[in-house]
């Protein structure tokens, strides 16, 4: 008889009476399989357990294991997660002070040196709860760990008793691994694509707070990535799944948006967007979204049959190599530090004019524009240009957050007073936090014996002054 039990990421321990799987090649498994794609048919087991298995996934991974444990489960069938508990091992950690026992408990948080033991992420109870109810199972609740005693482990059970949105929910996380329609390998858009697209499925299913406004929240969801929608739509007629709006209309919607290249056709916008002095001062991911969401409104109020046309008529042409990447900020920000990064290597190979044209490109459409502007400023500080100097580090103050903003501010009063503009280098000083900094800028800007501070000319990296101190050795 086959067993109707899942030992799901068995590494080097099998259990008799499960159906042992593992994604290693070496090792004692009966299947050789993802946690995330498994070749199982739906309601096959009775029971699954992960023994040490979600911490080395990272987080969008182990929402793909949870939907695959789902899928697989019978309703009503249960799932054991056991995983280092992460409050209480480093609760244990700060308080077992001899190196040896801190050594092994920094194994058990990190996990091992060698390859497929590392520990991508720990899972505390307060996240795991959360996500089990998100996929669809009910009751999550902690019992006492049953492995690895000689650690603090976590062990958290609960029952698959979801709605018919969740049957949808699983079946579409498959779907998008399965056939790669959109690409969530980068963490920063998988985890958008999670609170928006993932959020409205769940919404307008019955399995969430309902969403103010249906349209908007299905048109969303066309928007950050039409072939999912669509596929999104087939599935809830397949499972029954009934949304507060015409399903037809959503389908036809989101056909068209994949037919006509609707990603490809927001990177284009993407591309033109800041191009118009009027759009300087917007915050460019809104103006991208509320422009996307526009055209897709106009397809879902016109006649059946008009909605490719719609789109055609209210944006770009598409360009080509982003049709897969999700239309999220995260996506469109990623692009502008990719511009910025690369604009930067081109400055310190020498090439000035080829890094201002890509720091203007990135800079333009106001995604993310705080490090483009800033590294503006600098190169033309650097090449004595004091006037563009000054005119691009005000850009760039518009833009900084509170913890960046002295800096800024700093380097735009020294950027003044060697353009002679002494009382506005006064006048911007006196804005910063009290210091010997601010009291040196405001020395010098007064016409003090000391000599002028000098101009930065060393460009900014990705997250100076937010995320580091840059080395000024």
């Amino acid at each position: 008889m086959h067993p109707l039990r899942l030992n799901l990421g068995c590494g080097a321990t099998y259990r008799p009476g499960y159906v042992n799987v593992d994604s290693s090649p070496d090792g004692v498994a009966d299947v050789r399989a993802d946690a995330v794609l498994l070749p199982f048919r739906p309601s096959t087991f009775r029971r699954i357990e992960m023994i040490h298995l979600v911490e080395h996934l990272g987080y969008a991974d182990a929402l793909l294991a949870l939907a695959e444990s789902f899928r697989v489960l019978a309703p009503g069938g249960g799932l054991v997660i056991e995983t280092p508990d992460p409050e209480a091992s480093f609760r244990w950690f700060l308080d077992h002070e001899d190196q040896e026992s801190r050594a092994g408990l920094l194994s058990w948080i990190f996990g091992m040196d060698r390859p497929g033991y590392g520990h991508r992420l720990l899972y505390p109870a307060g996240l795991i709860g959360p996500m089990l109810q998100r996929a669809g199972f009910t009751r999550p609740r902690v019992e006492p760990a049953r492995h690895h005693l000689y650690a603090p482990g976590l062990r958290v059970a609960a029952e698959k008793d979801g709605l018919p949105v969740h049957n949808v929910l699983s079946d579409l996380r498959r779907w998008t691994r399965v056939t790669g329609k959109v690409d969530l390998s980068r963490p920063r858009e998988a985890l958008e694509f999670e609170r928006t697209f993932i959020d409205n499925v769940l919404a307008l299913g019955g399995g969430a707070n309902p969403a103010p406004d249906p349209v908007e929240a299905a048109l969303q969801n066309v928007l950050v990535a039409p072939d999912t929608a669509a596929r999104w739509v087939d599935l809830c007629a397949a499972f029954g799944v009934e949304m507060p709006l015409d399903q037809a209309r959503l389908a036809r919607v989101a056909r068209a948006a994949a037919e006509q290249r609707l990603a490809a056709r927001m990177s284009a916008l993407f591309n033109r967007l800041g191009a118009e002095d009027e759009e300087a001062g917007r915050d460019g991911w809104e103006t991208l979204r509320e422009q996307g969401l526009s055209a897709l409104r106009r397809a879902w109020e016109g006649a059946p049959g008009s909605e490719a046309a719609a789109l055609r008529a209210l944006l770009p042409e598409p360009t080509g190599g982003h049709d897969r990447r999700p239309v999220t900020r995260a996506a469109f920000e990623d692009r502008v530090m990719d511009m910025h990064d690369r604009a930067v290597r081109l400055i310190c190979r020498g090439r000035e004019q080829e890094a201002l044209d890509l720091f203007v490109r990135a800079a333009r459409p106001r995604v993310l524009p705080l490090y483009p502007l800033w590294n503006l400023a600098v190169a033309h500080a650097a090449n004595g240009r004091l006037e563009e100097c000054v005119t691009w580090y005000r850009e760039a103050l518009k833009w900084a957050p509170p913890e960046t903003a002295p800096v800024i501010a700093g380097e735009l009063a020294a950027a003044l007073i060697h353009a002679g503009r002494s009382d506005e280098a006064a006048e911007v000083a006196r804005g910063l936090p009290p210091g010997r900094d601010r009291d040196a800028l405001l020395h010098a800007a007064h016409g003090g014996d000391a000599p002028p501070p000098p101009l930065r000319t060393r460009p900014v990296v990705s997250g100076e002054s937010y995320h580091h101190e840059p080395d000024t050795a």
